[in-house]
């Protein structure tokens, strides 16, 4: 299927008609961040937000959340970025698995009106991109974009395009530009975006605003490195590695990361119930009896209904900066050898 065509007069948007866009504060930041971390390099990050249909001109109304960086594979030189890769994706179905807790907690705690302001999707809404001395979209830049519209079916997406001001003095501020004269060099992003019926990028007025926070990276992807080798640590020991599952403890976002460890011929398995910024916050830890959990039951779900905590005084001395989920554990059955 191909994209039908608007004429030029319809892209041409005067002040007061230019659809706005929402940023938070989070954005705003890392787009600062990132350009100062690489000077002289093309880069970028993916864009979290929201969007409700039936903005103005046909452009949605879309809040940006947060930025998503790329951690492996990512390519970065004069006037060359390329992004993407399953590092952005994990981090994604993180934030996205938090904002479904958030939304459900605001439908029970609102009325339908307020609530439903934030009862949509979380979505990556776009990229934004630094190219120096750039403050529009490059031709490369408009055939990606018309290519993720196609693959992903989606009506609009956001392009940013960060810069140093200084490098872009011959371009006049518009109402789509904002410059950040609180770092130096001073920062300049300049906000666009691009509909599937779009022959050019359209400008966007940022509104820099108070929007929902989402969380901070969980442990285990922020450091992938202590996942594995907290979990090589135990499976080392002899000791089974039953489940290791995201699951919402304490009824607020953001989830904790549980796991169900048990030693063959015990009789109760350990929970390990550890915070998204472990190891800096200390796991809860809790004992239950084995049980066989029914078709569509989640294992470590059914033994934390019927498990209890074990005495902090147990764990004395134990520390996640200097120890391993395996100190703790064999904390915990030296407490158990002596009941």
């Amino acid at each position: 299927m191909t994209d039908d065509i608007l004429e030029d007069d319809d892209l041409l948007f005067a002040e007061a008609e230019m659809p706005e866009i929402f940023v938070s504060r989070a954005v705003l930041e890392r787009m600062k961040r990132g350009a100062l971390l690489y000077p002289h390099e093309e880069t970028g990050e993916a864009l979290v937000g929201v969007r409700m249909e039936n903005g103005k001109r046909g452009v949605p109304f879309i809040y940006l959340l947060e930025t998503i960086p790329p951690m492996q594979n990512v390519v970065r030189q004069w006037a060359h970025f390329s992004q993407g890769d399953d590092w952005q994706g994990a981090i994604f179905n993180w934030l996205s698995e938090n904002w479904e807790v958030y939304r459900e907690l605001r439908r029970r705690s609102y009325g339908k009106t307020n609530a439903a302001k934030w009862d949509l999707p979380l979505e990556h809404v776009g990229d934004w991109h630094k190219q120096p001395g750039m403050v529009e979209p490059s031709g490369a830049d408009y055939r990606t974009a018309k290519q993720f519209l196609k693959d992903n079916d989606l009506s609009f997406i956001v392009t940013p395009i960060v810069t140093f001001a200084h490098e872009a003095n011959y371009a006049p501020i518009e109402a789509n530009t904002l410059i950040f004269t609180d770092i130096s060099p001073a920062v300049r992003v300049d906000f666009w975006g691009l509909g599937r019926r779009d022959r050019n990028f359209i400008p966007l007025k940022p509104v820099p605003s108070h929007l929902p926070l989402l969380p901070a990276v969980v442990w285990w992807l922020h450091d992938s490195t202590r996942m594995d080798l907290e979990v090589a640590a135990l499976e080392k020991e002899g000791l089974n590695v039953m489940d290791i599952v995201q699951y919402n403890v304490d009824g607020m976002p953001p989830l904790e990361t549980c796991f169900v460890i048990y030693r063959p011929g015990s009789k109760k398995a350990i929970l390990a119930i550890t915070p998204h910024n472990y190891p800096k916050q200390k796991p809860a830890w809790r004992l239950a009896s084995l049980q066989i959990p029914k078709e569509g039951e989640g294992l470590f779900e059914i033994l934390y209904k019927k498990s209890e905590a074990v005495p902090s005084s147990a764990l004395a001395g134990w520390s996640g900066d200097s120890h391993a989920l395996l100190d703790g554990i064999r904390l915990i059955e030296k407490y158990l050898e002596n009941q």
